[in-house]
């Protein structure tokens, strides 16, 4: 039989019965990731402060970036999830160096709830393995800084491809024609350093700082649920 989201093949849930501390309350993400893992089986508690943790608390905790792009400090014995951007980038390496798992935060919500159970039932990473993360991080970095070099009709025909869209409906939608779009797709791969249209949406989802970029991406998945 197959297991439904969040079942193992046994027919267990997945964090059943183990509880997680929510670190950033009033974040729509944290809510809508506490509502995602209780669906899974784990039992949730949202907290605003750091100060609201009990001492010597060792359940598995999960920090969420606030609207601001800040990430809370916090000093875990154990198992910690860090989900955040680009733009709390420091943030995230602070929390790397101290032992966290990190997350993106701009992953579809689907992806990003997998991707933070998956780091929950890790143990907490060895040294190399979280030497390892900031470097990645740091490429990351390097890579966000190329989408500030788009036009805002390349910025635009991003957002497309990523939601989806081919070339000839990109073309009909924006009224221009299809060489030009394909002209701009070209630009952007280009400006990217990436060979194709799959890898640019790659990079936007791991790496994209620009909140014109990712907010409409964002838009355009509400209008489309």
């Amino acid at each position: 039989m197959r297991a439904s989201p969040g079942q193992s093949a046994d027919g267990e849930f997945a964090g059943r019965h183990e509880r997680v501390v929510l670190l950033c309350r009033g974040c729509p993400l944290t809510e809508a990731l506490a509502a995602g893992l209780r669906l899974c089986g784990w039992r949730t508690s949202v907290l605003g402060h750091p100060t609201e943790l009990a001492a010597r608390d060792t359940h598995p905790l999960v920090l969420v970036e606030d609207e601001s792009g800040e990430l809370p400090s916090v000093v875990a014995a154990g198992r910690v999830v860090a989900v955040a951007g680009v733009g709390a980038v420091d943030a995230l390496r602070a929390a790397v160096a101290a032992g966290a798992r990190a997350v993106n935060a701009q992953l579809p919500y689907r992806v990003l709830l997998a991707e933070v159970r998956a780091a929950l039932s890790l143990p907490v990473p060895s040294p190399a393995q979280r030497q390892q993360t900031l470097l990645d991080l740091r490429a990351r970095t390097a890579a966000a800084r190329c989408f500030w070099s788009l036009t805002d009709r390349e910025r635009a025909v991003l957002v497309d491809v990523a939601s989806g869209l081919r070339a000839e409906a990109i073309a009909a939608r924006r009224t221009v024609s299809l060489p030009t779009v394909r002209s701009q797709i070209a630009a952007i791969l280009h400006k990217l350093g990436v060979r194709s249209q799959p890898a640019a949406v790659a990079l936007l989802l791991a790496a994209c700082p620009d909140p014109r970029i990712t907010d409409a991406l964002a838009r355009f998945h509400q209008n489309y649920r």
